[in-house]
């Protein structure tokens, strides 16, 4: 099986937001690296570096988390309510994807959908200013 999405419009964010709570269920612990098929599409989801919060991708959406994880599926097995609620609430975005991708996470918590990046390790100037960044661990941490 591919790691690829095919293209079309998905949503972006913590899928919990747009997704039926018994889909949302079946998907806790049952990813292939973060790969799942639900009603006969693929999607992806991990957790991020530092868990609830908020994160902003590099062109400033913000991306709110209740679940510690970030994903991307298409908007076509999004709950229809639950889709506009989370769009209106701006708990998310939708995107339109023109060709195939590969949604990454890497080991430091930066999630990449094809052009959108989403860093969620906690390294950001706002934490440098506040004083809760540690410079041996390059973020905010417990050391």
């Amino acid at each position: 099986m591919t790691n690829q999405l095919k293209p079309g419009e998905y949503f972006i964010g913590d899928l919990s937001y747009v997704l039926a709570d018994k889909d949302w269920q079946s998907l806790i612990g049952k990813t292939d690296e973060g790969f799942f098929e639900m009603k006969g599409v693929r999607g992806f989801f991990d957790s991020t570096d530092c868990g609830d919060g908020s994160y902003e991708d590099q062109q400033g959406y913000e991306y709110p988390v209740d679940t510690g994880t970030i994903g991307v599926i298409p908007i076509a097995v999004c709950g229809k309510a639950k889709l506009k609620e989370a769009i209106k609430n701006k708990a998310g975005r939708t995107v339109q994807f023109q060709s195939p991708f590969t949604p990454e996470r890497d080991s430091r918590g930066t999630f990449t959908f094809s052009f959108i990046t989403i860093i969620t390790d906690g390294s950001d100037e706002e934490e440098e200013r506040d004083g809760n960044y540690c410079p041996h661990c390059e973020r905010s941490c417990g050391c």
